[in-house]
């Protein structure tokens, strides 16, 4: 069985752990502080998410926003695969050491040849 690692927040808007947002794990089923039934919470904002399984554990706004940095992301890469040039292949390794610190230690390493080889998996 999966070990569930969703996290769990107090509803109770006048208690400290709520004030604080709090995170409590899983098989806590009461606030420690207030008595307060637990209600599953989105591990990033702290709002009130539904129970769908142990896997769900952002809310569905969070989410979004990730896909969306990540498709950012994506296509700015594109744009410099597709523009070619050291200027670019430069602004790629840039955009993407920050993005992504692993990629940061590989183009340090390896130089500009594993930047196009990581942009190009990256792409497609």
């Amino acid at each position: 069985m999966a070990k569930d690692n969703r996290k769990k927040g107090c509803p109770n808007t006048t208690c400290q752990y709520n004030k604080e947002k709090k995170l409590q794990k899983a098989d806590v089923n009461y606030c420690p502080k207030c008595g307060t039934t637990l209600v599953f919470v989105c591990e990033k904002c702290f709002n009130e998410i539904e129970d769908h399984g142990p896997e769900h554990k952002i809310c569905a706004h969070c989410e979004a926003v990730a896909d969306q940095k990540i498709d950012s992301i994506k296509d700015t890469l594109t744009d410099v695969a597709h523009a070619g040039g050291a200027a670019a292949l430069a602004l790629g390794a840039a955009i993407a050491a920050k993005a992504l610190p692993k990629v940061k230690t590989i183009v340090v390493e390896k130089g500009s040849k594993v930047v196009v080889d990581i942009v190009k998996r990256v792409v497609h």
